[in-house]
């Protein structure tokens, strides 16, 4: 049976000038590994932001608006995924300069 994982969402899916970052809060139901990547929207991966195994409940990540280069990312939409076990969504993040 698939798990869902309840109450996945951005508390700030809009990254403004002069905000240090946007935090992304995930609830999952069994212990496993939680992976949360940020891509373009043609799909190029901009930076992993968790990948790890994480006990059951709730956790964070904190997103600081840069790339795996640890360069600052351009205005735009970004698509957030997120993949616990059994479940898999994609939320998207707005990126304002």
């Amino acid at each position: 049976s698939t798990q869902e994982l309840r109450d996945t969402f951005l508390i700030n899916n809009l990254f403004v000038p002069g905000s240090e970052k946007t935090t992304i809060y995930y609830k999952t139901e069994k212990d496993g590994n939680v992976t949360i990547n940020l891509y373009t929207l043609d799909g190029r991966l901009v930076q992993t932001l968790l990948d790890e195994n994480v006990s059951a409940g709730v956790g964070s990540v904190d997103w600081d608006g840069q790339n795996s280069d640890d360069s600052v990312v351009s205005s735009g939409i970004y698509l957030v995924q997120i993949t616990a076990p059994d479940y898999r969504e994609i939320k998207k993040i707005c990126v304002i300069r």
